[in-house]
């Protein structure tokens, strides 16, 4: 066997190996943990770039706030004076509100991958499909219709829903390797905001 066959067969068994992973089963009964991270040692979904990066806030009352009142701020400490910024208007207020409720975690949910799609089932029954192929699809979720994108990110899944009137709320979904944990990551991003409002949590298979 020559040497250039033998590293054609190395890259083909490499290939075999990695392709997977890109792609990790995330099928289960997913249960949520109080303290997301304290149970996953062994997880690289507690630990890796899954997480939002410094800039994110955690999601609460602090981060809907007057933006004007932080960057006014922050330029009086650079010495700079620019014109003051105004604050979310009611409709902005709004908008916030409801992808803060949006961004509420569920107890627990069912996940089943499958190649056509990935069903994700809350506790309370409500179904919806994502298709990571990152095309937008308008998906009905009560009486809103949200449009809806997911796509495969270095082994995480990343679903984007945008709400009719502005805004963003974005779940990275990635696995330990334990496959025991899945760490779900969710932002909220809309231009009221002075910056992104970010929160992580873990949730544990249920194997019962």
């Amino acid at each position: 066997m020559t040497m250039r066959i033998r590293y054609a067969l190395a890259l083909l068994l490499t290939a075999g190996m990695t392709t997977p992973q890109a792609r990790p089963n995330l099928s289960g009964h997913w249960v949520l943990r109080p303290e997301p991270g304290t149970e996953a040692a062994d997880s690289t979904a507690a630990d890796t770039a899954s997480a939002a990066d410094s800039t994110a806030l955690p999601m609460d009352t602090a981060t809907v706030k007057d933006s004007a009142r932080a960057d006014t701020a922050a330029e009086s400490v650079e010495g700079r004076e620019t014109p003051a910024r105004r604050g979310p208007d009611d409709r902005e207020r709004q908008q916030l509100a409801r992808l803060a409720a949006m961004s509420q975690p569920v107890q627990a949910f069912t996940i089943a991958q499958s190649d056509s799609g990935i069903v994700v089932t809350n506790a309370d029954g409500f179904s919806y499909t994502l298709h990571p192929d990152n095309r937008r699809r308008d998906v009905i979720f009560g009486s809103d219709t949200l449009r809806v994108r997911a796509h495969w990110d270095e082994g995480s899944l990343v679903a984007e829903y945008e709400p009719r009137g502005g805004g963003k709320l974005i779940e990275r979904y990635t696995l330990a390797m334990s496959k025991q944990y899945l760490r779900l990551d969710v932002m909220v991003e809309h231009k009221a905001l002075y910056r992104p409002a970010w929160r992580a949590r873990m949730y544990r298979k249920d194997d019962s």
